[in-house]
């Protein structure tokens, strides 16, 4: 018997798979069809289901810890985007103390519970330990823009180390929390870096690419000092610690010098984890633990995959970094972008940059099975043979940047222009990670989001062609990064569903049974 949740995910897949792209095998593509969209509505909002690409709450909290039976208290939350409606539940994940609506603004909300089941004239919540639990309900029949960030002024604190006040931090990368335990959960870190600026680090934004700090334009995290890193030093790759979802690792280049900086976000330490090699032009980094132990897999220069040993500790690198893939001569490949998915299958995302291949470029996936373990072990003999998918991306498809890959498994790559009109830029679906093989090649069919869209023709968003960045939420909308225009934008794909966030338990409500009736004795 299939729960709510499975079918309401399955028939999803249906509705979703009308739509073949005629290039790339086994391909599910995301425009639905207004009349189908319409016809199905009713059923989505009448399942409970964790749908992708809608409104989520993040940093929810209740004003006071222990209360009464029959007392109020306030609950907040934060929503990335307006949302239809909001469902605001109590419960321990059996049974269900209190449900009653919320508010629904993009931002922070305040709602006032009054102690009972239906916030009204209802009977009075039950005495237990309860966890908070926002649903927050959308419609929407296309690709949209739902919130944006550009040219955030004078980032950092006052006498912070090695900074210079400047307009704009040109991201090269960012990651979003997904712990929902965390109190970071849904916040995004992305860095705060440039190679002709002094400012280097970390900085922290709401799930609506707001600050997320009051005190501040922008909440610094950690910096990190000389002589670590010097002007020349770029920061082109961050992920987040598989085992501690508030460390993120960045990696830099910069000429011969390779830095691996991990920082927690709660004490804004900062530890450098350099396997002590001349690697050059680091340009991603992802992290995974495979077996209890953690490795670091590293895209230098622009023939091989890179994979070490991590000290579960210090994070240091343990021993040498060793080369795990081959991806031919090393004028084949601009390296772009290398990532993981949740079942620790290695993404590959390389743009062309020999002329005689032109300016498309390849996603290549190997699976864990194929990768995991002591690089010391490796033959260092896996290939392009080896993938499990091999995705060709053509010449009017230019300057690549990702992939990102969405909590459900989509995976997305995007295109920018870089000065040429010409060129078929956006974001583009390329499959998802529950297909075990996709090949082809992709087209203009596959795109999503069309970036000449976005201003006119005398003012489209150019972008940086060799630092922007597309990742996913927690939620499955798509934030595009682009350093050369000091701008952040968070697209939001087609959906009629609703997305459910539990508090942190660190924000349990414990309601305690009343006394209703003194005896005198």
């Amino acid at each position: 018997m299939f729960s709510q949740e499975n079918f309401a995910r399955i028939f999803s897949f249906a509705i979703l798979s009308k739509s073949k792209s005629p290039q790339l095998k086994h391909r599910h593509h995301l425009f639905i069809n207004s009349l189908t969209f319409a016809a199905t509505s009713f059923l989505f909002l009448s399942l409970t289901t964790s749908a992708w690409g809608v409104p989520f709450a993040s940093q929810i909290e209740v004003s006071q810890k222990t209360v009464v039976a029959g007392e109020q208290t306030e609950i907040t939350y934060f929503l990335n985007e307006s949302a239809d409606s909001v469902l605001i539940e109590l419960a321990d994940g059996i049974t269900t103390a209190a449900a009653f609506s919320g508010t629904v603004a993009q931002g922070k909300n305040h709602v006032i519970w009054n102690g009972h089941v239906d916030n009204a004239g209802g009977a009075v919540a039950a005495a237990g330990a309860w966890r908070v639990y926002v649903s927050a309900f959308k419609t929407r029949g296309q690709w949209e823009e739902i919130a944006s960030q550009s040219s955030l002024a004078n980032i950092g604190p006052a006498g912070a180390l090695h900074q210079e006040m400047f307009d704009g931090f040109q991201p090269n990368s960012c990651v979003f929390i997904v712990d929902q335990d965390s109190s970071y959960f849904g916040k995004a870190v992305t860095n705060i870096a440039n190679e002709n600026k002094s400012l280097w680090g970390a900085a922290l934004l709401n799930s609506d690419l707001t600050n997320a700090s009051t005190s501040s334009p922008l909440e610094s995290l950690f910096f990190i000092p000389p002589p670590a890193i010097n002007k020349s030093t770029k920061y082109c790759g961050m992920t987040i610690d598989p085992d501690n979802n508030e460390r993120v690792f960045i990696a830099s280049q910069g000429g011969t010098t390779f830095n691996l900086f991990s920082g927690d976000l709660k004490t804004s330490v900062v530890s450098s984890a350099d396997p002590g090699q001349a690697l050059t032009l680091i340009r991603a980094v992802a992290i995974a633990n495979e077996g209890g132990q953690k490795y670091a897999y590293f895209l230098p220069s622009n023939t091989y995959i890179i994979k070490a040993k991590l000290d579960p500790v210090t994070n240091q690198v343990v021993g040498s970094a060793r080369n795990l893939i081959t991806l031919g001569p090393s004028s084949s490949y601009y390296n772009a972008g290398l990532t993981l998915d949740q079942n620790g299958n290695l993404y590959f995302l390389g743009k062309y940059s020999d002329s005689s291949k032109g300016t498309g470029g390849i996603l290549l996936r190997w699976d864990r099975s194929v990768i995991e373990g002591d690089p010391a072990n490796y033959p260092l003999n896996i290939t392009h043979q080896a993938a499990s998918w091999m995705v060709t991306v053509p010449a009017n498809i230019v300057n690549l940047c990702g992939p990102a890959i969405t909590p459900n498994g989509d995976v997305y790559v995007a295109s920018i222009n870089a000065g040429d009109k010409t060129k078929d830029i956006g974001i583009y679906y390329v499959g998802n990670a529950a297909e075990a093989n996709v090949s082809g090649a992709l087209s203009t069919d596959d795109r999503v989001v069309d970036f000449k869209q976005i201003g006119t023709p005398a003012t489209q968003w150019e972008g940086d062609k060799k630092y922007f960045q597309i990742v996913s939420d927690p939620a499955g909308n798509l934030l595009a990064l682009d350093r050369a225009t000091e701008q952040m934008r968070l697209f939001a794909p087609p959906v009629t569903s609703a997305q459910t966030t539990r508090a942190p338990q660190s924000q349990t409500l414990v309601i305690t049974a009343g006394v209703n009736n003194w005896l005198r004795y």
